[in-house]
């Protein structure tokens, strides 16, 4: 029998370790559980993304919304997104725990290789040691 699978909420807290190990500022919301559904406590609209990503060193900064399969992202979540790409923010959807390996991996490489950018990190252009799920979307 198969162990059974890791949930977002594991998941996240995985990634955001990595990253911190990576060197990266990390922003993500604490998430509670309000009528068998994982709800965070906002101001504004709904649908902003899981985790806010900036690595100082690199310049790299992502914003990234995590799914865990078969989720979807919601139609709230595609409009925050369409505005932060309109902004020249990278978004970044991940699913989990499917490519939970590759990002971690990719989060906590200290990459000091990497040339600095401008500030925003698009795929396919400065993605170094980046997962090719990154340049796939």
């Amino acid at each position: 029998m198969k162990p059974p699978r890791a949930s977002e909420l594991d998941c996240e807290a995985t990634l955001i370790d990595a990253a911190i190990r990576g060197g990266w500022m990390v922003h993500g919301v604490r998430t509670s559980q309000t009528n068998g559904r994982h709800m965070s406590a906002i101001k504004g609209q709904r649908g902003f993304v899981d985790l806010v990503l900036c690595h100082p060193a690199t310049g790299e900064f992502l914003m990234v919304e995590l799914k865990r399969p078969p989720n979807k992202v919601e139609p709230d979540q595609k409009v925050w997104h369409r505005a932060l790409e309109a902004c020249g923010v990278n978004v970044q959807v991940w699913f989990v725990p499917d490519e939970l390996d590759e990002w971690v991996a990719y989060l906590s490489n200290q990459r000091l290789k990497a040339r600095r950018t401008c500030g925003f990190m698009s795929a396919g252009v400065n993605s170094i040691n980046a997962p090719a799920a990154m340049s796939a979307r």
